[in-house]
């Protein structure tokens, strides 16, 4: 598995890009009914790294990695997202505001992206507000799964809802995505999986299910 691997997957992230910013998109209509008292928001933080593992308090995650799995450092996110748009978001004034940002990368024994973690304020990055759904659904026009009649999945993952579209085989990697939303912001979790991978992504995932207290399973056969 070469860098053609994140391509993939990147290019379904830029067509997103593309599209949006040509304003095939809506921003929602101001409400009429008056202003409404909202909870506070808590203020976005990127994630952290110490060794083994990643703790997110924003979104209230921490993930110990499994055995055979290490954390891209910013020079590889940099590298494997150039081009796209997406910045890591250790780099020196990165906001998901401003542009989509990568807060995680995870890497398989053999050094190959397995998970991806990006961030994004959709209505600051490219002036279109897209609910979590919404944004599930151009990913799925993007991959070409609305032909099939297939209806995105919902899982909950540290108590945020995510719609799960179960993806795209590009004969290298199996890729898969969960797009969620936080405190306005738009999560998208990436899985890329394919033959012999050690770990999976699936198992990244559960890593991360479980330290949120998420007790089902992610795993399936499709990588195995």
């Amino acid at each position: 598995m070469k860098r053609s691997i994140l391509l993939s997957v990147i290019s379904i992230l830029f067509a997103l890009v593309l599209f949006m910013t040509a304003g095939c998109g809506e921003t929602a209509p101001p409400d009429e009914a008056g202003p409404e008292e909202k909870p506070e928001k808590k203020e976005y933080s990127p994630g952290t790294t110490e060794g083994p593992t990643f703790v997110s308090e924003w979104l209230g995650i921490t993930l110990t990695l499994p055995d055979g799995a290490s954390f891209a450092d910013t020079s590889r996110i940099e590298k494997e997202t150039s081009g796209t748009g997406i910045v890591p978001a250790a780099s020196e004034g990165a906001s998901p505001a401003e542009t989509p940002v990568c807060d995680l990368m995870v890497l398989d024994s053999a050094g190959n992206v397995c998970l991806l973690l990006v961030e994004t304020d959709t209505f600051g990055t490219y002036g279109v507000k897209l609910s979590a759904e919404d944004y599930a659904k151009v990913l799925m026009r993007e991959m070409g799964m609305e032909e099939s009649g297939e209806a995105p999945e919902e899982k909950v993952i540290a108590g945020i809802p995510f719609f799960f579209l179960k993806g795209r085989d590009s004969g290298e990697v199996y890729t898969r995505f969960l797009v969620g939303e936080h405190e306005g912001i738009t999560v998208t979790i990436i899985l890329c999986s394919h033959e012999k991978q050690n770990p999976r992504a699936e198992t990244v995932l559960d890593a991360i299910k479980a330290s949120a207290g998420t007790e089902e399973s992610s795993t399936d056969s499709t990588a195995e």
